[in-house]
């Protein structure tokens, strides 16, 4: 099924993400634009990256647009393991059920230290997620993450009068128990998600929103589907989410990204291969977010391309 001329045409004005929120191209306001300083975000992604083989994706969080996309060495366009990142998953589904709140403590690895939710996302803590598998069942899991970010909506024409807008969701595996299932939500293992799906999930962490909530009105207006329920986020979970990525950018594995003024909060995932890090920032109010993607890179050399790009952006 081909994109549409008006999906085309939602790539260039950037809001894929957004549309729920106008029908062009976001346009600051007069006052705004003229005082605002012009930034080349093109550049800043570049400079950022490096040497780096990858892809940064830089977000407006507050109007849930992309503003850029570059890369180096690659497609802008990839897909990819969520890696750790996952756990944001994972997490949200716990807290959103009652499985846990964010006193709870559960181990962090094979010794007998406990530790709370906050600092499991800071940390590498993968018997934390283990032990979530055990008490989230797959089909939570799986609305979790169509909850808070790993669906987007895309355009596709049955004939070339009609154009319809569908939920596109990232690869989950389904019918999964066990080890299996315990490596889904530990380290993303078996889940695929495109550039386009990390984007929205940390739009919908920097901005409590979900997908459905920041698509529902441009579906109802400018296509020819059914409007789907705009499903609220918990957002009393996703705060709690939200302090483990602060603490993993201030003293867990992302520090590389955090800025001497500014808080920065995000995820890092990795295997032996590639690596991946979503992020925004300032982390109590978010203007900026960012997504990048390293073929051959480490989690904290994501950080550090992260880290370059706030320091740039904030003057700092």
């Amino acid at each position: 099924m081909k994109a549409t001329k008006l999906l085309r045409q939602l790539l260039t004005c950037g809001l894929l993400l957004s549309l729920a929120f106008g029908l062009g191209c976001y346009r600051a306001p007069i006052a705004q634009r003229t005082l605002a300083p012009v930034l080349d975000y093109g550049q800043m992604g570049y400079d950022a990256l490096g040497t780096h083989t990858g892809a940064v994706v830089i977000l407006d969080p507050q109007y849930g647009r992309i503003l850029k996309r570059v890369a180096r060495g690659m497609d802008v366009q990839f897909t990819t393991s969520p890696f750790e990142v996952v756990q944001l998953v994972t997490a949200y589904a716990a807290l959103d059920s009652g499985v846990i709140t964010e006193q709870t403590k559960l181990k962090c690895n094979g010794s007998d230290e406990l530790v709370d939710v906050t600092e499991a996302l800071a940390r590498p803590c993968p018997a934390f997620f283990a032990e979530l598998s055990t008490k989230v069942p797959p089909t939570a899991f799986k609305r979790a993450a169509q909850v808070i970010g790993f669906t987007y909506y895309g355009t596709e024409s049955v004939n070339a009068s009609t154009t319809a807008m569908r939920p596109i969701t990232a690869a989950i595996p389904v019918n999964i128990s066990g080890a299996d299932y315990a490596a889904l939500t530990t380290r993303g293992v078996g889940m695929k998600a495109n550039e386009l799906h990390f984007a929205q999930l940390a739009i919908s962490l920097a901005s409590n929103t979900t997908t459905s909530e920041r698509m529902a009105t441009i579906i109802a207006t400018t296509s020819q589907t059914i409007t789907p329920p705009a499903i609220p986020i918990n957002k009393q979970a996703l705060e709690t989410i939200r302090k483990g990525l602060v603490r993993s950018v201030e003293e867990g594995t992302a520090m590389a990204a955090g800025t001497r003024n500014g808080h920065v909060a995000g995820k890092v995932g990795s295997n032996d291969e590639n690596a991946l890090f979503i992020s925004f920032a300032p982390a109590d109010k978010p203007e900026i977010g960012l997504v990048v993607f390293l073929k051959a890179g480490t989690g904290t050399e994501a950080a550090q391309v992260a880290g370059r790009f706030y320091r740039a952006y904030f003057g700092k």
